[in-house]
């Protein structure tokens, strides 16, 4: 037995930060600037009209993202919020947390 307790301390316990996946209409450099600045993010990714954005903190900060977005004219097409599954949980643990 590697963790024991409820479903959601276990995906806590081995999740490493949460991340926010944007498809938008069209993505730009000021657009990535601008949420590279929030104090919440660590990272901004951009492949294509996809933002792949890693938070600092667990913590659903879509509204936020999405307000940053739409001030700099943008249009979203989805956003989704990524958060370990019970599935890589389980992986994750047995490679002893790796």
């Amino acid at each position: 037995m590697v963790f024991d307790g409820p479903i959601t301390q276990v995906l806590e316990a081995f999740t490493q930060q949460w991340v926010v996946e944007a498809e938008l209409e069209k993505v730009t450099k000021r657009m990535i600037s601008a949420l590279k600045k929030l104090d919440y993010v660590q990272d901004v990714k951009a492949e294509g009209n996809k933002l792949r954005i890693e938070l600092k903190e667990k913590k659903d900060f879509r509204g936020e993202i999405s307000s940053e977005i739409f001030k700099r004219k943008g249009v979203l097409l989805s956003l989704n919020l990524h958060k370990i599954t019970l599935e890589d949980a389980y992986l994750h643990a047995l490679k002893g947390g790796q």
